[in-house]
């Protein structure tokens, strides 16, 4: 009986080592979540301080055909005087300086004239008055002509530099709290309803639909490489653009029975989902130029709605005023609408007359949508303060998504948080840093290629913005977001419970008959 009875006392000592001293920790082990330790303090140091760490270096070179070589360095110095006084009364919430800079052509980007601003002071018959760039895609030199600067010289220093600080460099108090204000409106599109949000991959689509069935042809090809090419040449560091054209019969969308139409009615009164290609194409966003023609059933008066005009253009130094029949619709997040007066004709052909002036107007609206501006005086000028907008809203995005992320890892705590979230989340930061690294450094040495410096930051800005994105959205985090505790009791209880209740059984028993050797021996 003593025997059999050290027997089992041995045995359920087993049971029970193995239960507590393996069973346990080792349950314990598979059944706990992982989770990484993230830079939580640096995270949150960084939302209380999204861009203090920036200090935004502009050169700005002043080309002053106006005076001597001893007065043009009088003026650079009181301009750049003026402008340090501007910059330090609007406080922004950005540090920004501006450097002014002699326009010296050796010390520039010779391959790439568009690579930095230019300020030209040139004489002429108005004072202080911009002229407007002949070629649309001509240079990023804003030319101002000016009568006499001594006339009232301080408030002539003042117009220069608010024409740098506003129409060249838009680093104006408004510009900068637009960016910084909020992050939401920026990445949305929202702030006009015209501009779409930021995506590289964009496609173009150029259509052209008849009422008619007759035969058409347009010569899209020499006007999109007159007007489209350069545009996306121009572009290309920032977007990244897919083009097509198509010829559509029989379908005018139905303009012929509509009587009146303006931009507030337009998408009320015109199915234009009849003429969309977004299932056509990889791209997330698509843009589109539709050029109607009305059929033949409108009679010979065309659409009452089209009132004819003239526009004019610039045919080498003169102007020449064009009779067109035509109207423009800007339709926000989706692209223009021409829509003409009267129906073609059988066999007809577009040339490059007709088509330039509309392909013209489509680049205008392009770059609005696009949210960049359509800044006459120089389109460069436009693109420059599109870029640093967009390494600006990437940054505080970026910071807004590993808010998010740390929100999300607080608030619960049995959420498994992968080594994968903490290498993307140092992999953020360190893209961040280097970013910042680079823009604090930028216009700190004449001569800097203002392209390289900014198309490497815009890529560098996506990517770390995507890098957040990995983070917060990755799947072995998202899968066990809702997997409390009690459903991990619930999964393994049925396994525990007998394992245990046979092991408590078994103590009882050995308690009892620990009883009865007790008393048979008294």
């Amino acid at each position: 009986m003593n025997n059999n009875y050290k027997l089992r006392l041995f045995v359920l000592f087993s049971y029970l080592s193995v239960f507590f001293l393996l069973g346990v920790p080792l349950w314990y082990k598979l059944t706990t979540i992982h989770r990484a330790d993230l830079p939580i303090t640096y995270i949150k140091e960084l939302v209380d301080n999204k861009l203090n760490d920036v200090h935004l270096k502009l050169p700005i070179y002043v080309d002053s055909q106006i005076n001597d070589i001893k007065e043009s360095a009088i003026l650079l110095k009181d301009i750049q005087s003026e402008i340090n006084d501007i910059l330090g009364k609007n406080n922004a919430g950005l540090d920004i300086s501006v450097n002014v800079l002699d326009y010296v052509k050796e010390n520039l980007d010779s391959k790439n004239e568009n690579a930095n601003q230019i300020l030209k002071i040139v004489k002429g018959d108005n004072n202080l008055k911009m002229v407007e760039n002949r070629d649309f895609f001509s240079s990023t030199a804003t030319t101002v002509e000016v009568n006499d600067l001594s006339t009232d010289y301080q408030k002539s220093i003042r117009e220069l530099s608010n024409i740098i600080l506003n129409n060249i460099l838009g680093v104006n108090a408004k510009n900068i709290n637009t960016v910084i204000a909020s992050t939401k409106d920026i990445n949305d599109g929202e702030k006009t309803g015209v501009s779409i949000p930021y995506i590289q991959d964009i496609h173009l689509s150029a259509i052209l639909l008849s009422g008619d069935g007759d035969a058409l042809g347009w010569d899209i090809e020499s006007s999109m490489s007159k007007y489209i090419t350069p545009l996306r040449e121009m572009l290309s560091s920032v977007y990244h653009f897919t083009v097509d054209s198509d010829i559509v019969y029989y379908n005018d969308l139905n303009l012929h029975s509509q009587h009146a139409v303006n931009e507030s009615t337009l998408a009320h009164i015109l199915d234009i989902s009849e003429i969309s290609t977004s299932d056509e194409y990889s791209e997330q966003i698509g843009l589109t130029l539709a050029i109607v023609f009305p059929s033949r059933e409108v009679g010979n008066n065309g659409l009452e709605f089209i009132k004819p005009k003239s526009i004019e253009k610039l045919d080498g130094s003169e102007k020449v005023s064009n009779d067109i029949n035509w109207e423009k619709y800007l339709i926000p997040r989706w692209g223009s609408l021409i829509i003409n007066k009267y129906p073609l004709k059988a066999n007809s052909y577009l040339d490059e007359e007709f088509l330039h002036p509309i392909m013209h107007k489509f680049s205008i609206d392009l770059l609005e949508i696009l949210g960049i501006g359509s800044d006459m005086m120089s389109p460069y000028n436009s693109l420059h303060m599109f870029k640093r907008s967009v390494v600006l809203r990437n940054l505080l995005k970026s910071v807004d998504t590993l808010q998010s992320l740390v929100r999300l890892t607080e608030s619960f705590k049995q959420m498994a948080v992968p080594e994968q979230v903490l290498a993307d989340v140092n992999t953020a930061i360190g893209i961040r840093y280097e970013i910042i690294n680079k823009i604090n450094h930028f216009g700190t040495s004449n001569g800097i290629n203002n392209n390289i410096v900014w198309d490497e930051l815009v890529l560098l800005s996506n990517k770390l913005v995507t890098v957040c994105e990995n983070a917060f959205f990755d799947n072995e985090m998202v899968q066990q977001n809702f997997f409390p505790d009690e459903h991990k009791t619930a999964v393994y209880f049925p396994f525990l419970g007998p394992i245990a209740m046979v092991l408590f059984l078994g103590i009882v028993n050995m308690i009892k008959d620990r009883s009865h050797i007790v008393d048979s021996i008294k």
